[in-house]
């Protein structure tokens, strides 16, 4: 039986692994090889060494890494949601695909494709998390307060409700 888990679970990485080297554009193979030496940038500093300083930077230049990433993603996402793509090829929405190919629970993928049906809508805040000005929880917050009935008043008010999360980001720095 473990034997049958470690296959099935080799093939997927094998699978995965031949998405990302086939498919991904170009820009992403050369994102995913810088990634590399940023990762083994991050593996050889030694945050136990680091002043207070240097720890709160560190904290925060992660963060601001951290915001780029999860706004490519989230625009990746809502794009692959709104194709059809992965019901097609494997028979299962999105949400239960990701969390299968990536190991993740459906409650993590949920909320990211709430984030990203978000920022379908409000490209204002698309923008800003973009720019790391604000951050994905500025965006779930947008998400719990809208509704049908409100999404209207809230696009129009957008430009000011950025504005707004964006002060309280600066005024917590």
């Amino acid at each position: 039986m473990l034997l049958r888990e470690w296959r099935v679970w080799a093939r997927e990485q094998w699978e995965n692994e031949c998405l990302i080297t086939d498919d991904a554009p170009e820009p992403v193979h050369d994102a995913r090889e810088h990634m590399d030496g940023l990762l083994a940038a991050l593996a050889g500093t030694d945050v136990a060494t680091l002043d207070d300083d240097g720890l709160m930077g560190t904290v925060l230049a992660l963060e601001d890494l951290q915001r780029h990433l999860d706004a490519v993603k989230a625009t990746a996402l809502g794009r692959l949601d709104r194709s059809g793509a992965t019901e097609a090829a494997a028979g299962l929405g999105v949400k239960r695909w990701k969390a299968h190919r990536t190991h993740s629970s459906d409650t993590t993928v949920g909320r990211e494709l709430k984030v990203a049906r978000t920022l379908a809508r409000f490209e204002a805040f698309a923008e800003a998390l973009a720019a790391g000005v604000v951050s994905v929880d500025h965006v779930l917050a947008l998400t719990a307060v809208c509704n049908d009935r409100i999404t209207d008043a809230l696009v129009a008010i957008e430009h000011q409700l950025v504005r707004f999360a964006s002060s309280i980001v600066s005024a917590s720095s």
